[in-house]
């Protein structure tokens, strides 16, 4: 190469400026663009709003650390494609408002949030709320919430419990895909998805209050949905369509008929037990 060019190269690569990490040591940080926020120790935010911030592309790395007491949301994702890495020990909790939030109105596809190694205990609203948002979540605890455990418009759950949510377990528009699949106690469906399909290898979804899963379209593959809506009607699969179900014991399965105005049950599926 000759001598200019070499200047010149050398000149443009000294423009591009490095990502760098970002250390959070208190409630209300914010992790820049494309970096990565490290936690130093528990974050107490004592009421505060927020809990930490992270711009698009953001990373944050709670490394078995926790985030407890935010008024509003523990952690706002803005923009999408964020992510979050938990650990071992990684709680959000105690938080009045949302867990995670993806707050962007943009329709984020796949690119909206991936999380991994969390458990999100006690919110007052969701645990996860991203209704805009794709959604990819791994070794996820969501339970105690005063709405839902995670609603987003799409989401990718590998090993993922959500219980003892207020409203529903999991809640999505589009698809729920995934594996090992657990929702139980929860008020309304264990899994909804009235507009959506869902496709799990591996489920226990047990004593919701009312479905254990509601979707257009389902295809499941071992595992067991079960003593859901008692009490009631004792449905387990509440489907639009005509169930593809493997290897998994359940009650009962019935139609979801869906016109102007509201939702009804029709005949039953056959694919379980009792009818």
């Amino acid at each position: 190469m000759r001598p200019m060019l070499v200047i010149a190269a050398t000149l443009l690569l000294a423009t591009v400026p490095a990502w760098s990490d970002t250390t959070v040591t208190g409630c209300g940080a914010v992790v820049p663009a494309g970096e990565t926020g490290i936690l130093a120790g528990d974050l107490d935010c004592d009421g505060g709003p927020v809990g930490v911030t992270l711009a698009y592309g953001a990373t944050l790395r709670l490394n078995g650390f926790s985030i407890r007491d935010t008024s509003d949301r523990a952690l706002d994702c803005t923009q999408g494609r964020c992510l979050v890495i938990g650990g071992a020990t990684s709680e959000i909790t105690e938080c009045g408002g949302s867990g995670i939030v993806v707050s962007s109105a943009a329709r984020l596809i796949r690119r909206g949030l991936a999380v991994s190694d969390l458990r999100i205990d006690g919110c007052g609203g969701y645990g996860i709320d991203a209704p805009n948002a794709g959604v990819v979540a791994t070794r996820l605890v969501t339970t105690g919430h005063g709405a839902t455990g995670a609603r987003a418009w799409s989401l990718r759950a590998d090993d993922v419990t959500a219980s003892d949510n207020a409203l529903h377990g999991l809640q999505v528009r589009s698809k729920l895909t995934g594996a090992a699949v657990t929702a139980e106690g929860n008020g309304i469906n264990g899994v909804n998805a009235l507009e959506g399909r869902v496709r799990i290898l591996g489920v226990t979804v047990r004593a919701n209050v009312h479905a254990g899963i509601a979707a257009r379209r389902l295809h499941l593959d071992g595992g067991e949905v079960s003593g859901n809506n008692v009490g009631a009607t004792g449905i387990d699969l509440y489907v639009g369509r005509r169930p593809w179900v493997r290897n998994v014991v359940c009650g009962r399965s019935v139609q979801l008929i869906m016109v102007d105005g509201g939702f009804y049950i029709g005949p039953s599926w056959h694919v379980c037990t009792d009818a």
